[in-house]
């Protein structure tokens, strides 16, 4: 009986460890979505942005020329990447799911990407 009441107490204490241990660890339930997103316009411009309160928020737009047209947004990941003659666009959980999705097709290559949360700066250029 005192070895049975023993387990009973020490599988409590560690519940109740676990327990705490859980409320502590327990991620914010008011975490706010950011968005990102990329455009493209003629010459081969391109502008990528992240951490942005709405997904129509381009920023970066500016530089890229008034006639860039976003064409892709993304809540994790994002990726821009060239061929050559068009820009492909890829999204994913991860910034490696999202280069593989924009890269799908031989002759690619990765001119941009990145994910929101990270405290990455816009970027803007020309394949």
């Amino acid at each position: 009986m005192v070895s049975s009441f023993r387990t009973r107490a020490a599988i409590s204490a560690g519940a109740a460890v676990v327990a705490a241990l859980t409320l502590v660890a327990a991620p914010t339930t008011h975490a706010q979505t950011l968005y990102g997103g990329i455009a493209t316009g003629p010459g081969a411009r391109w502008s990528i942005w992240y951490d942005k309160p709405t997904v129509n928020d381009a920023p970066s737009l500016a530089a890229c020329g008034s006639d860039c047209t976003t064409v892709l947004g993304f809540v994790h990941c994002g990726a821009l990447a060239y061929d050559g003659n068009a820009f492909f666009t890829g999204q994913g959980n991860t910034q490696d799911e999202a280069e593989v999705e924009a890269t799908l097709l031989l002759g690619r290559r990765i001119i941009a990407s990145g994910c929101n949360g990270v405290g990455k700066a816009p970027a803007n250029g020309q394949a």
